[in-house]
C-alpha cells in the first residue's frame, strides 16, 4: 500500500516506479507531482486507487492502462493529469468511478464504453471529454461530495474547550539577522484536545513564528486541536505545511496583520476553516496550496502588499465567490483558483500581469473585471472566459 499523501506536492521527484505488488493507492498518495515524467505502470495487483491519487500529476504523458482487478476510482483521481492521452479501457471488476476523475485530462480522447459492473459514476467524472462516453443502462450517478465536508468520523468536541499552556508548546529560540533572540514555535506535545493559544511571548523574548510542520497532520496522532487558532501580533511568519491537515481547527482564521509571510501548504486541507478570509495588510508571500481545500466564503481580497503567490494556493475552494488581486503581482501562477466553482467575480486592476496555465480552469460562472486593453483582457478572450471592462 501506499498511503495517504505518501509523496503528496513532491515537484522535485521525476521519476517514480511502483512495486510490482502494490495493491491500494489511497487519497493524495502522488497528489502535486508535478514533475513525474516517466510512464505511468500501474501494477497488476492494483485493486483501489484513492481521491485525488494522481492528482495535477500534469507532467505524464501516454496512456493509462488500468490493471484488470481494479474495483474503485476515487474521485479527482486524475484530475487536470492533461498530458495524459489515448482512450481510457476500464475492467470489468470496476465498480465505482468518482467525481471529477478525468477533469481536465484534456489529452484523452476516443470512445470510452463503461464496462457493466460499474454501478456508479461520480458527477462530472469526465467533464470536458473530448470524446464519447457510453455508460451501463442501470448506472448510478452519484452527486459530487460536498467537498469541505470534515471527516464523518470527526471526533467529539468538548463543549468547553480549553486553551493550549505554554507548557504543552514545543518552541526553540532563534535569532534575527541583528542577533536578537525570538522564539519559534515547534509543535504541540500535550496529550488533551486543546483549543491553540500562542502567547505573545515565553520568557521574555517575542514569538513570532511558527515553524514548519509545527503541526502538520496532527489530527491524524489523535485529533489533538480543534477550534479557532488564536495568534498573537507579533508573528510575521507562518511556516510551511504549519498547519496542513489539521482537519478540527475551524470557524473563521483571523491572521495578524504582523504576519508578512505565509508558506506552502500552511493551512492545505483545513477543511473546517469557514467564514470570510481577511489576509493581513502587511502581507508579501503566499506559498503554493497554503490554501489549497479549505471553506472560506465571499470575496477573498489580496492585499497590495503581496508580491506572489504560489500555485494552486486558493485551489480547490469551492465557495469562494469573489476575489480581488493585489496591484503589486506581476504573474499568477498556474492554477492558483483551480476548481473555483462559486467564484463569480475576478477582478485584476492592473494593466500588465502574466496569467500562467489554468490559473481559473473550471471557474465556469466567473467575470473577470480588468482595464481595457490589459493582458487580463486578452487572456480572458482567449479562453472564453466573460470580460468586464474595470471601471
Amino acid at each position: 500500500m501506499i498511503g495517504n499523501s505518501a509523496f503528496i506536492a513532491r515537484s522535485d521527484i521525476e521519476y517514480i516506479q511502483l512495486p510490482a505488488t502494490l495493491q491500494r493507492i489511497e487519497d493524495n498518495a502522488f497528489s502535486g507531482c508535478s514533475a513525474w515524467r516517466n510512464p505511468l505502470v500501474i501494477p497488476d495487483s492494483v485493486t483501489y486507487i484513492g481521491e485525488c491519487a494522481f492528482w495535477f500529476c500534469s507532467s505524464l504523458t501516454g496512456e493509462i492502462a488500468f490493471p484488470s482487478g481494479l474495483t474503485y476510482l476515487g474521485d479527482r483521481a486524475f484530475n487536470v493529469c492533461m498530458g495524459l492521452t489515448g482512450t481510457p479501457v476500464f475492467p470489468e471488476t470496476l465498480t465505482y468511478i468518482g467525481s471529477h476523475a478525468f477533469d481536465g485530462c484534456a489529452g484523452l480522447s476516443g470512445t470510452v464504453i463503461v464496462p457493466d459492473s460499474v454501478t456508479q459514476v461520480g458527477e462530472d467524472a469526465f467533464i470536458n471529454f473530448n470524446g464519447e462516453i457510453i455508460l451501463p443502462a442501470n448506472v448510478e450517478i452519484v452527486p459530487q461530495q460536498d467537498p469541505g465536508a470534515v471527516q464523518s468520523d470527526q471526533p467529539e468536541i468538548p463543549e468547553v474547550l480549553l486553551p493550549t499552556a505554554v507548557e504543552e508548546l514545543d518552541w526553540r529560540v532563534q535569532e534575527d539577522a541583528a542577533g536578537n533572540p525570538y522564539v519559534e514555535i515547534t509543535g504541540y506535545i500535550g496529550t488533551e484536545m486543546r483549543q491553540l493559544v500562542i502567547p505573545a511571548e515565553i520568557d521574555g523574548m517575542p514569538v513570532t513564528a511558527i515553524a514548519d510542520m509545527a503541526f502538520d497532520g496532527l489530527d491524524r496522532g489523535g485529533n489533538r486541536l480543534a477550534g479557532e487558532i488564536i495568534l498573537p501580533e507579533t508573528i510575521t511568519r507562518i511556516g510551511e505545511r504549519a498547519f496542513n491537515e489539521c482537519y478540527y481547527i475551524s470557524g473563521t482564521l483571523r491572521l495578524p496583520d504582523s504576519v508578512t509571510e505565509i508558506g506552502q501548504y500552511a493551512f492545505c486541507n483545513c477543511k473546517a476553516l469557514s467564514g470570510t478570509l481577511t489576509l493581513p495588510k502587511n502581507l508579501q508571500s503566499i506559498g503554493s496550496y497554503a490554501f489549497f481545500s479549505t471553506c472560506f466564503t465571499g470575496e477573498l481580497i489580496i492585499p497590495d502588499s503581496v508580491v506572489s503567490i504560489g500555485n494552486l494556493a486558493f485551489a480547490e475552494c469551492f465557495n469562494l465567490e469573489a476575489v480581488r488581486l493585489s496591484t503589486a503581482m506581476t504573474r499568477l501562477e498556474p492554477y492558483v483558483f483551480n476548481n473555483g466553482w462559486a467564484l463569480k467575480q475576478v477582478v485584476i486592476p492592473q494593466a500588465d500581469i502574466a496569467i500562467n496555465e489554468g490559473a481559473f480552469n473550471a471557474c465556469y460562472e466567473m467575470t473577470l473585471y480588468a482595464p481595457e486593453g490589459s493582458t487580463a483582457q486578452t487572456y480572458a478572450q482567449e479562453n472564453g472566459i466573460n470580460f468586464r471592462p474595470l471601471e
